[in-house]
């Protein structure tokens, strides 16, 4: 763009149809070729000024655990000077020159941060506005038929919901800066990864030159949506990876209760008055029901088989005062077995737990192995 007014007329031509413009958009502007390279040279001689502001909010948002990734930019001088002949045609009223241009155009310093999950640009958002003043009210870009959860999200939290027509999705913050005397106005955009990787596609495709192409914007429109599907898959592999440690965490609690409740029923079994043989004959019960109990857990999400309750009530069993020791030796083992409904299987001899759903009579006393075994070998 430097030396822009001594181009010929040609590279002028180039230029506008570069960014979407044309000779007669141009002269619709009233703008000169010397106004707006004097406002690009400016812009050129504060590169650095802002490129330190740039810098300082991309820190500050470091700090955010919510933030995975930071991009920043200050905008190119030719970006700028196409932005410029926009504005004034869509707002013939502004005017533009070297002592306005930087509060006219917001987005001089870019800042963009991504975060993973849909739902991590809340705890942005209140960095942000707790942060720094707003020099308007941030807004939030969805896309029609997103859920409306979303926009109810972003409106609660101080938001103007746009609908955008792309179905482009971010949200915009207008943040105020003054490092030193004089003040900043820098845009920051907050996105998920998946978002952004969209929107990159379709601003490099798509505009500007292309954005009326029907085709063009149909398959773009689909990838918006597999965009926003994955945001979705996201969202539930993260609530289902909660769920995950969360019941590990109540087996491993249920684990170190069961081991703490197993050794004070063997230490109550070897306290009855019964033979040595009915005593390690309980003790192989119980080591039985353990196994079975871990079997359970592993094909069960959830309480549906309590092993500490069970073990529980037959300790309570064996340490109540209402026990007679004169009947320790039936008594011990009929009340183990017929509470935990622990059964030996006619074909194997193994000790089993039995479902309390009823089996057909072929099966009913044949532990759970044995059942498919023959129902496998009838089916040969």
């Amino acid at each position: 763009m430097k030396d822009q007014p001594q181009l010929c007329e040609t590279k002028r031509s180039d230029f506008l149809h570069q960014h979407g413009l044309t000779c007669d958009d141009f002269a619709k502007t009233g703008l000169t070729w010397d106004e707006i390279d004097a406002i690009c040279e400016h812009h050129v001689s504060q590169t650095p000024e802002l490129k330190s502001v740039a810098e300082y909010l991309s820190a500050r948002l470091q700090t955010v655990s919510e933030v995975h990734s930071l991009k920043t930019r200050i905008k190119a001088h030719t970006h700028l000077a196409a932005k410029l002949i926009r504005k004034k045609l869509d707002k013939p009223e502004l005017n533009f020159d070297l002592s306005n241009y930087d509060q006219q155009i917001t987005d001089l310093i870019g800042v963009r941060a991504l975060h993973l999950f849909k739902a991590e640009w809340h705890p942005i958002h209140e960095f942000v506005t707790q942060q720094w003043e707003l020099a308007e009210k941030p807004i939030a870009n969805i896309r029609a038929g997103d859920p409306e959860d979303f926009r109810s999200a972003f409106e609660a939290a101080g938001c103007e919901v746009k609908e955008h027509p792309f179905g482009y999705r971010s949200i915009h913050y207008l943040v105020k800066s003054q490092p030193a005397k004089r003040a900043f106005v820098g845009e920051l955009q907050v996105r998920t990864i998946f978002e952004e990787g969209w929107s990159e596609i379709d601003h490099r495709v798509r505009y500007p030159r292309l954005s009326d192409d029907p085709y063009l914007a149909q398959f773009l429109t689909i990838f918006n949506r597999l965009a926003g599907s994955s945001d979705e898959m996201g969202t539930f592999v993260r609530g289902l990876s909660e769920l995950i440690h969360q019941h590990a965490a109540r087996v491993s609690e249920k684990e170190k209760q069961t081991t703490q409740l197993e050794s004070q029923l063997k230490l109550a079994i070897s306290k009855l008055e019964i033979s040595k043989k009915d005593k390690e004959g309980l003790e192989r019960q119980i080591s039985e029901l353990r196994k079975h109990s871990q079997r359970v857990e592993q094909s069960t999400v959830g309480d549906s088989f309590s092993k500490c309750g069970l073990l529980g009530s037959t300790l309570n069993l064996l340490n109540s005062s209402s026990y007679s020791k004169d009947h320790a030796r039936t008594s011990a083992i009929v009340s183990i077995a017929g509470l935990l409904n622990i059964k030996t299987c006619a074909k194997c001899g193994r000790a089993y737990q039995e479902s309390p759903v009823s089996v057909l009579s072929a099966f009913q006393d044949k532990c759970p192995d044995c059942r498919e075994s023959t129902l496998l070998s009838g089916l040969k």
